[in-house]
């Protein structure tokens, strides 16, 4: 028994040891696969949130940091900490454009009116007033002769159409060109880095509903500025704090999914097949997204890609712009006994305007025919369009509309899930954005920015961050 003593606590320091070097290379290995991951998103450490004050002088904007040195120091930050920056923000430019005109008509003696091309709307037949410069524009023939504003033409409905006069030299002419310019608007983000230094990342100019700056390179967004052509200023009012402060961390957190889409992960996870099936109006038809890719259908489709190596995922879209949910029933059966999807996502944005009593019984005809066909039901509460089409008098109204408070009920207990981005576009405010500067048409019809929002609430629910 004496000589056992030794030899057992030799045997216990040499499994201690060997557990010890087994843990350390254990960590080691996961440390660097999660670094490497991590690195991938972030320079450094998750960046403390840090509180700032904002102020426009001319075009420069003066941030002045609220937050204590002291709580950043007790935080574990080590960085050399500025009090004040001086932000210049560039003035925004504007677009050239050259339309012809052709007069081969038969002459009359009536205002001819044409449609100013440049301020269409991006992928929209809406024209955009307010954005022409008219000091500008100038009207010429194919010899170069210049015609006069107010003698031959003139420019009406805010910037939006020319008109040439029928007794004027302009009228004469076999065609014109139309040479003139207007205003674009850009959001640029002021981000803290991880040296806790504020950058202004400058974003891409649009003639209607900028896009918000999505390559940030590990930097944290702290404002929103909305820079608008003609501005000679930056206003005060178009800085928009980021009120959700996080840190780089937790903008990668991935949600939990739900458990009623567990099943479907799964399928994605093995690789069997799963196909998806969206119904709409002109929003799920991708109205407005810059390019197809960018609709939010297109979006859900390929993140899920990324996300499962495996994935097996198809997507078929029926869309039918202008439309609504009662609209569409009829088409509904044979689209879904053709296309056989495992789950159908609805948006229709459009039925804002419906009247309440005649939404139920297209609804539960909806309800019941995903039911008959064992495929999973989920109803998106769409996004913001302006006030009058949603029934509202101003846009902290639009949260009334019954239509919300419908779709509330109509997912309660009954198997049929919903996907709430109207409550991310209700607090657009604490995202550094406001609802109708992503409506490309300014009525319905969002952006990019707008299709990633839908996108990023319907790939919650499988547990993927967008």
């Amino acid at each position: 028994m004496r000589n056992s003593q030794p030899i057992n606590l030799l045997k216990i320091t040499l499994v201690a040891v060997i557990f010890t070097l087994f843990q350390c290379a254990s960590v080691g290995a996961i440390g660097s696969t999660l670094g490497a991951d991590v690195n991938r998103l972030r320079p450094r450490e998750p960046i403390e949130p840090v509180k700032f004050g904002f102020v426009s002088v001319g075009r420069q904007i003066i941030a002045d940091r609220l937050t204590d040195e002291a709580v950043l120091r007790k935080k574990g930050v080590k960085a050399e900490l500025q009090r004040s920056f001086n932000l210049p923000i560039d003035e925004c430019k504007s677009i050239e454009y050259s339309q012809v005109i052709n007069l081969s008509q038969p002459k009359s003696q009536q205002q001819l009116t044409i449609k100013l091309e440049g301020c269409r709307a991006d992928n929209e037949s809406v024209l955009l007033s307010g954005i022409l410069i008219e000091s500008s524009f100038l009207l010429r023939n194919e010899e170069g002769r210049a015609f006069q504003n107010g003698k031959d033409y003139s420019i009406a409905d805010n910037g939006t159409l020319l008109k040439i006069y029928p007794d004027g030299s302009a009228a004469k002419e076999k065609r014109l060109t139309a040479q003139y310019k207007c205003w674009v608007s850009r959001i640029d983000t002021i981000a803290l880095d991880e040296n806790y230094t504020l950058k202004v990342i400058k974003g891409n100019g649009y003639t209607s509903a900028p896009e918000v700056n999505t390559n940030l390179d590990g930097k944290i967004p702290i404002a929103n500025v909305w820079v608008v052509g003609g501005d000679s200023a930056i206003d005060s009012g178009k800085i928009w704090e980021i009120r959700q402060k996080r840190s780089i961390k937790g903008l990668y957190k991935k949600p939990a999914c739900r458990p009623s889409f567990v099943s479907l992960r799964q399928k994605l996870e093995s690789g069997d097949r799963i196909k998806i099936a969206f119904l709409g109006d002109s929003v799920t038809g991708g109205s407005s997204a810059r390019e197809n890719k960018f609709a939010f259908p297109q979006l859900v489709e390929a993140r899920l890609r990324r996300e499962f190596s495996n994935a097996n995922v198809e997507t078929a879209i029926l869309a039918m712009g202008g439309k609504n949910c009662s609209d569409t029933i009829p088409l509904l059966p044979d689209f879904l006994d053709k296309q056989k999807p495992d789950i159908l996502f609805v948006e229709f944005v459009n039925d804002l305007s419906a009247g309440i009593e005649t939404l139920a019984a297209p609804y539960q005809q909806l309800e019941d025919i995903c039911r008959q066909r064992r495929i999973k039901l989920c109803l998106i509460s769409p996004h913001y369009p302006i006030p009058l089409l949603a029934k509202a008098h101003s846009w902290s109204t639009i949260k009334d509309n019954p239509y919300f408070k419908f779709l509330r009920i109509m997912t309660q207990g009954r198997g049929t899930e919903l996907i709430d981005v109207s409550s991310r576009w209700q607090h657009l405010e604490d995202e550094g954005l406001r609802p109708h500067v992503l409506l490309v048409n300014r009525i319905n019809h969002p952006n990019n920015t707008g299709h990633r929002i839908y996108a990023e609430e319907l790939l919650k629910c499988f547990g993927i961050a967008y």
